[in-house]
């Protein structure tokens, strides 16, 4: 190869060199133009979501103002209803009062009039009562909470049942995920842990901290209840709980009502109508636990209490069904992706 050919083969290679050195740096260009738009891109959505929040914060903000005026209102309500309750008793109170003493300073000296204003006294006083009948249910309050079960839901847990803890009127389902009550009983050991009387069944699980939450289907049952218990709570018998050794949440319909009951506050409370799937709560460590109405949305109580100390453990009852509702479940809802 002669000179001229080796001058010629290096000026094409050193051609070459910067053609591909114009590309890269146009290939680099392009990046950077790419990274610009990019980073200019993630600086407009940080600016939504910064004004997005402040957004929701200010919703939920006046969403909570609004469900506390709501419930100072009916609060209010009540007690100017209290008040006009009381006087009328108060009234009718003094009344017989008045009345008593009339007669227990008179009473050698009763005549017929006398005895037909008592009585008049006593029927007016006895139709004034059954003004107020003590089945007369009030309803249960609930909250509509924007975005809380989307926050409950990064706290499922998969929660399976404890056949060895089932009642033998219990039949659990070979997944764990399901109990009913049967009319037979099984034919089971009566281990120590196992309830000999109380319709339930407990969770395998057991929680010694941590935020925990999982759904359970009711639809169609007349009579349920769930909830939170101490992992040491008595299995045989009848006893009589302790406070604080069980937090549930317990439906039932008593003639045309369908009615709410929770543990450890005293009597029942009216719904519009049966709940079909429910979610519980627990924040172990500041011993939160919550019942929420998944169905619709709202929740229904939350209650924070020390007594729940110790490992704890959910539980379910279908409690005792009749024949034609045995086939009934109650069934705990497998763990989602969220």
């Amino acid at each position: 190869m002669t000179t001229q050919n080796y001058l010629n083969k290096s000026q094409e290679l050193l051609n070459d060199l910067w053609e591909k050195i114009n590309e890269t740096e146009i290939v680099l260009a392009k990046e950077k133009e790419k990274y610009a738009w990019h980073k200019a891109n993630v600086q407009i959505m940080k600016q939504a979501v910064v004004s997005k929040y402040n957004r929701m914060y200010l919703f939920l903000r006046k969403e909570e103002q609004q469900h506390l005026i709501r419930l100072d209102k009916k609060e209010k309500k009540n007690l100017e209803k209290l008040k006009k309750i009381e006087l009328k008793l108060s009234q009718q109170v003094q009344q017989l009062q008045r009345m008593a003493v009339q007669l227990g300073l008179d009473f050698k000296k009763l005549d017929i009039k006398t005895i037909l204003d008592v009585k008049d006294l006593l029927n007016k006083s006895d139709a004034q009562l059954l003004q107020y009948p003590q089945d007369d249910f009030p309803k249960w309050t609930m909250c509509h909470i924007t975005g809380l079960r989307e926050m409950m839901m990064n706290f499922q847990r998969d929660i399976t049942l404890d056949p060895e803890t089932a009642n033998p009127y219990l039949i659990v389902s070979p997944d764990l995920k399901s109990v009913k009550h049967t009319c037979v009983p099984q034919d089971v050991s009566d281990n120590s842990e196992r309830f000999n009387y109380s319709v339930t069944v407990l969770s395998a699980q057991r929680f010694t901290s941590g935020i925990h939450y999982w759904e359970v289907e009711v639809a169609g049952m007349t009579e349920w209840e769930v909830g939170i218990c101490k992992d040491s709570i008595s299995r045989k018998g009848n006893p009589s709980l302790l406070p604080g050794e069980i937090i549930a949440l317990k439906t039932f319909k008593l003639r045309d009502n369908f009615c709410l009951e929770i543990s450890h506050i005293g009597g029942n409370f009216h719904m519009e109508k049966p709940i079909e799937k429910i979610g519980i709560f627990l924040d172990y460590e500041n011993r939160n636990i919550s019942f929420y109405n998944v169905t619709d949305g709202l929740l229904i109580y939350s209650v924070s209490t020390i007594a729940l100390q110790g490992p704890l453990r959910s539980f379910f009852s279908p409690c005792f069904q009749n024949e034609d509702n045995t086939s009934r479940s109650l069934v705990i809802s497998r763990c989602v992706s969220i």
